[in-house]
């Protein structure tokens, strides 16, 4: 779910950066300021660079052969 949670909100990023792309290349300031849509674009790039990138560390999480959360043996633990 952590995996997830981090492409779902990736896309929202996307897709406003998108749209705040499309109304600079327009100048079409009436709704939100110039400074605004900058910074929904500075905002997506921020979470691609520092926090997208933990999707892949999930990936190796969920990916991983070693079955250390599932152990059979739980003498271990007594």
């Amino acid at each position: 779910m952590e995996m997830a949670g981090y492409i779902v909100i990736g896309w929202q990023w996307l897709k406003q950066a998108d749209a705040a792309a499309d109304l600079l290349a327009k100048k079409d300031f009436s709704t939100f300021s110039e400074a605004f849509l900058e910074g929904k674009i500075h905002t997506m790039e921020f979470f691609f660079h520092y926090e997208l990138p933990h999707a892949e560390a999930c990936e190796k999480t969920l990916l991983e052969t070693k079955p250390l959360t599932a152990v059979e043996n739980t003498e271990i633990f007594a």
